[in-house]
C-alpha cells in the first residue's frame, strides 16, 4: 500500500504496565515482530524482568530499552542484564539517554551505557537507537544526528547489529529529511519510523507532548493527521502516503514502529487493516 515503506515487520512499543494487555492478544501480534518495553516508570528491577518474562514466556520477542540515566548504579545494571540475556534469552536491547535531566547514578549518556562492562561482555547482538528527527528541547538535530553516528560507530565495531527507531513526528518531510541525513552520514542501519496508531487528538497531542516533541492542533491540520476543526479522530494514513511519496530505494531498509496509544488490541487491528 506503501511504497517503500516495510510493513510486514512491524515492532510496537509497550510499558510494562501494559504488558498483559500484549500477552492477552498473543495470536493477533505482528509475527516475530520486537516490542520494545519501555524503560520509562519508577518500576523495580525484579518487576520490569517479570514483564519481559511474561512477554518472552508467551513466545513473543521482547527488545527491553534501557535507559543510561535511569540506571542507579553498575550493579543494578549487571542484574537487569543478566536478568535479561540468562533468563529469557533475549539478545536484543534498545538504548536510550532518558527523559530525566540529571542521572540517577553513573551513566549519563547511551553511549557510556553501550561501552559499559555489562553490556560490552554480555550476549547481546543488535543494540536499537532513537532517531530524532526533529529537535529535542535541550538539542539540535545536528547534534543529535552526531551523537547518533558515535553510538552507530561504537556499537558496530565489535560486530554487533544496529537498528534505528524515530521519535513520534507528525512532519513526514522532516522524517524523510532526517533519514536523507543520516544515510549521508554513513549509518547503514535499518530504519523504523515511528508512528502512534490512530487515538484522538487529545490523546496524540498530550503524547507528543511526554516525549518533548513540540507540536500543537494546527499541525495536526497541516500534516493531516486530523481531518478539519471538527474531527476528533488522529490517524496516520495523510502521513504515511506522503512519507511513502518522498522515500526512494536508495534511503535503505525502511519499516515501522507502532506507538499502541494504550489501546493494545485497537493498535494492532489498525496496523493489520493496513497490510490488506
Amino acid at each position: 500500500m506503501y511504497q517503500h515503506i516495510d510493513f510486514t515487520s512491524a515492532s510496537v512499543e509497550t510499558t510494562v504496565r501494559q504488558v498483559a494487555q500484549f500477552v492477552a492478544v498473543t495470536d493477533r501480534n505482528p509475527a516475530g515482530a520486537p516490542i520494545n518495553v519501555a524503560f520509562v516508570e519508577d518500576i523495580p528491577i525484579t518487576e520490569r524482568l517479570s514483564a519481559i518474562d511474561a512477554l518472552s514466556a508467551a513466545d513473543l520477542q521482547v527488545r527491553p530499552i534501557i535507559s543510561a540515566r535511569r540506571i542507579i548504579s553498575e550493579s543494578q545494571l549487571v542484574e537487569l542484564i543478566q536478568g535479561i540475556t540468562n533468563e529469557t534469552e533475549i539478545d536484543q536491547l534498545l538504548v536510550v539517554g532518558g527523559d530525566p535531566i540529571q542521572p540517577a547514578g553513573p551513566y549519563t549518556t547511551a553511549l557510556e551505557l553501550i561501552g559499559s562492562t555489562p553490556i560490552v561482555e554480555s550476549a547481546v547482538k543488535l543494540i536499537g537507537l532513537p532517531g530524532f528527527p526533529k529537535e529535542h528541547p535541550t538539542t539540535s538535530v545536528e547534534v543529535l544526528l552526531n551523537h547518533l553516528v558515535e553510538k552507530f560507530e561504537a556499537i558496530t565495531a565489535p560486530g554487533r547489529q544496529v537498528e534505528l527507531t524515530t521519535q513520534v513526528c507528525l512532519d513526514p518531510a522532516a522524517v524523510h529529511a532526517w533519514i536523507s541525513r543520516v544515510r549521508a552520514r554513513g549509518v547503514t542501519a535499518p530504519i523504523r519510523i515511528g508512528i502512534p496508531a490512530p487515538t484522538t487528538a487529545a490523546k496524540l497531542l498530550r503524547f507528543c507532548q511526554l516525549c518533548k516533541v513540540d507540536a500543537r492542533l494546527e499541525d495536526l491540520y497541516r500534516y493531516g493527521w486530523v481531518a478539519d476543526a471538527s474531527a476528533t479522530l488522529a490517524a496516520p494514513a495523510a502521513f504515511l502516503n506522503l512519507l511513502s511519496q518522498l522515500l526512494q530505494p536508495g534511503d535503505g531498509p525502511i519499516s515501522t514502529h507502532v506507538y499502541p496509544m494504550g489501546d493494545v488490541p485497537a493498535a494492532l487491528a489498525w496496523w493489520s487493516s493496513i497490510q490488506d
